[in-house]
């Protein structure tokens, strides 16, 4: 075989190669978010997630009602030296201060 052939038998097993490594890794990332949304906000939170995960194809928010806001704070506080709790919490403005965990 003259190397030209060889070339572009290789060139080809490359490409496939590449094209079939591009589609093993394309599942989405998935973000796991703990809130504490009920009634008329869950409607709106679970609008916005939709939106967001339709226009967003490489990313999947998976939201998870956790209870109130001080029960949420409480999950996560005790999630976060395990590593088991979510990519993102939602929590109110005082309760940001009880997760700062350099304290």
């Amino acid at each position: 075989m003259n190397s030209r052939k060889i070339f572009l038998i290789v060139l080809v097993l490359t490409l496939c190669l590449l094209l079939s490594v591009g589609t093993v890794l394309a599942k989405p990332v998935t973000i796991t978010f703990w809130h504490a949304m009920s009634g008329s906000r869950l409607g709106v939170l679970e609008s916005i997630i939709e939106s967001f995960n339709a226009t967003h194809p490489d990313f999947e928010v998976k939201p998870l009602f956790t209870g109130t806001y001080a029960e949420t704070l409480t999950k996560y506080v005790a999630a976060y030296p395990t590593k088991t709790g979510p990519n993102m919490v939602q929590v109110y403005e005082v309760g940001t201060q009880k997760s700062d965990h350099r304290q």
